[in-house]
């Protein structure tokens, strides 16, 4: 088999060396481009799409910490369920996690925001007319925003102890969770001010609510949550390809292939409240005697797209006010909750105010596998088992080649 492979490579090169003669008028490919390439106005709009595509890769971040919650379950009876990483977060406690992925993943978003803006700061040459100055706006307005995100998504996902969330930068020493937060905080403020359109506006205001939330800031993020997205708003989401890019809920939690199941209550949620399942859409699956449910959230649709992940909407916003109507035992948050319901088609509605353990529940359910569950476990003290792991832990690996980070 080996020989058949060398004698194929030996034909490829082969004919490669003998297309160099003649194929001489075929202009060059723009699949490397230098630095000073990129330092140019015109790849501003490429180097945005790159962020959003960046952003979209946290899949892996937002569908791990949902596993160590208590939203997905890993269990070797659902028929795919093989990777021992998966088994390892499931266990939620004294993790021996050596994946890099979800660190990776936020600190390469970090990195492309944080070079789009000192491009657009110190090495891009703009244009002086309106063309030149949108174009800086906009490569500022998401170098900013994302890089806000990064930082956020280290605070609020990644930990060196169970309950000692933060991350580090370029290899420095440990960044506490609170500092990342700080950081998060002055970004996207920063974007607030290269907002062009009063839609951009309120999107970061509602991800300023959502960093003083999870930072447990709420008397800020209310501040900013009552300017943030409304009623009609599009939501902030990331769009994936079921052939291209694929969405992590749906290849490893669904239908592509399923090593997740979701936890039974939300069976239970359906069955009470039947119309439940506008919001929580399941798959019932057996194997055997052993019954268990595959979400249905994230499907491949007939475009060939796989249902987008929303990272923020009007709905979430109106339920981080919700919440914070409640710590402050004020009233007025029923009203908030049946719109969000209604929203959602659905009929059953709360006749009264509700309490902080029922705004726990509630965001159980409107933000069913949206990456939130574990945070939320964490700012509510409700671990599901006793000495879990409320973070995603940074890796051994990353431990091992960063000297600066004593444990």
């Amino acid at each position: 088999m080996k020989k058949i492979k060398y004698i194929s490579a030996l034909l490829l090169l082969l004919v490669v060396t003998a297309c160099n003669d003649w194929v001489t008028d075929i202009p060059h490919t723009n699949d490397l481009i230098t630095e000073d390439q990129m330092n140019t106005q015109v790849n501003i709009p490429f180097m945005i799409t790159g962020l959003h595509n960046r952003m979209a890769n946290l899949a892996t971040v937002w569908m791990e910490s949902d596993g160590i919650s208590d939203q997905l379950f890993f269990d070797q009876r659902v028929g795919n369920s093989t990777y021992s990483t998966y088994m390892e977060l499931d266990l939620a406690v004294a993790i021996q996690y050596n994946n890099s992925i979800s660190f990776s993943s936020i600190q390469l978003m970090r990195m492309n925001a944080d070079t789009l803006v000192g491009r657009c700061l110190y090495k891009i040459p703009f244009t002086s007319d309106a063309a030149g100055e949108q174009a800086k706006k906009d490569g500022l307005l998401w170098g900013y925003l994302y890089g806000g995100l990064a930082r956020y998504h280290l605070a609020a996902y990644i930990g060196i102890h169970p309950t000692t969330g933060g991350a580090t930068i370029n290899g420095s020493a440990f960044i506490p969770s609170s500092e990342l937060y700080a950081q998060a905080v002055s970004k996207l403020k920063t974007a607030l001010t290269y907002a062009s359109t009063a839609y951009q506006t309120r999107l970061i205001n509602s991800l300023l609510g959502k960093v003083y939330l999870m930072a447990g800031d709420y008397g800020n993020a209310l501040t900013y949550i009552n300017q943030g997205l409304v009623s009609g708003d599009n939501p902030f989401k990331s769009v994936y390809s079921a052939t291209t890019a694929e969405n992590d809920y749906r290849a490893q939690a669904g239908e592509a292939r399923q090593q997740w199941a979701v936890d039974l209550r939300f069976n239970n949620y359906v069955t009470a409240v039947p119309d439940e399942v506008n919001r929580i859409p399941l798959v019932r699956k057996t194997n055997g005697t052993f019954v268990y449910y595959r979400q249905a959230k994230y499907i491949q649709m007939p475009d060939g797209q796989t249902s987008p992940f929303v990272f923020m909407d009007w709905q979430e916003n109106s339920l981080m006010k919700a919440e914070i109507l409640a710590r402050q035992n004020t009233g007025g948050n029923m009203s908030l909750v049946n719109e969000i319901r209604k929203s959602r088609g659905m009929t059953t509605l709360v006749t009264k105010d509700l309490s902080l353990d029922e705004i726990y529940v509630e965001r159980d359910k409107e933000l069913f596998l949206r990456g939130v569950r574990l945070l939320d476990q964490r700012r509510f003290n409700k671990p599901h088992i006793a000495g879990m792991w409320f973070y995603i832990p940074i890796s051994q690996n990353e431990i091992d080649k960063n000297p600066n980070l004593a444990l």
